[in-house]
């Protein structure tokens, strides 16, 4: 894959840095699978060179109110990649984790994983969304679901068919993880 193919992939993270789950057992396997589905798809963009991997760096506060900074320990990639502001990304972090103001290249396949579906990672993705409408940038942007999770099961439940209408109204197309290799190198 050419440079300028490769340029037109990223595979975006958000809130990537869970690794540890509440809930029943059923619940955290699930869970599980969606974080080592999420290191797959990592290593895969990486070894076939199909783009860039990118965490988004998430500020937390401890109880005495000093910050400390988690980043995204899955691959060395997503740490790499963390603070990137490049090609006209930047990531601005908000206190709430969340994440706004994307001046994207033109044209890119954007696949989102990450955990927190109906929360962080749904605000990210309209956040996504929007930009792309209102700059005209022309992305495709996928959600691949068997890689975007919950960290509990009081997360979970707020993902509801709504969430998914009103995205997939937007132009999100909902996807698998078998599917993002056959969608990076152009084959729709």
């Amino acid at each position: 894959m050419s440079g300028n193919d490769m340029a037109r992939n990223e595979l975006l993270g958000i809130h990537i840095q869970y690794e540890r789950f509440s809930g029943d057992r059923d619940f955290r396997l699930a869970q599980q699978a969606k974080l080592d589905c999420m290191v797959s798809l990592a290593r895969t963009f990486n070894e076939r060179s199909l783009g860039p991997v990118i965490g988004v760096r998430l500020d937390f506060y401890d109880r005495d109110g000093f910050e400390r900074v988690v980043t995204p320990s899955l691959v060395p990639a997503f740490s790499a990649q963390v603070t990137r502001q490049v090609a006209g990304i930047d990531p601005s972090v908000y206190r709430d984790g969340s994440y706004r103001n994307f001046i994207y290249e033109k044209d890119k396949n954007i696949f989102i994983i990450g955990f927190n579906e109906a929360a962080c990672v749904f605000a990210s993705v309209e956040d996504i969304v929007s930009a792309n409408r209102h700059f005209g940038c022309g992305h495709r942007i996928y959600w691949v679901e068997d890689a975007v999770g919950s960290v509990s099961p009081l997360f979970a439940a707020l993902w509801t068919d709504d969430h998914k209408k009103s995205l997939a109204a937007e132009g999100v197309r909902f996807i698998k993880a078998a599917d993002v290799s056959r969608l990076a190198v152009g084959n729709p």
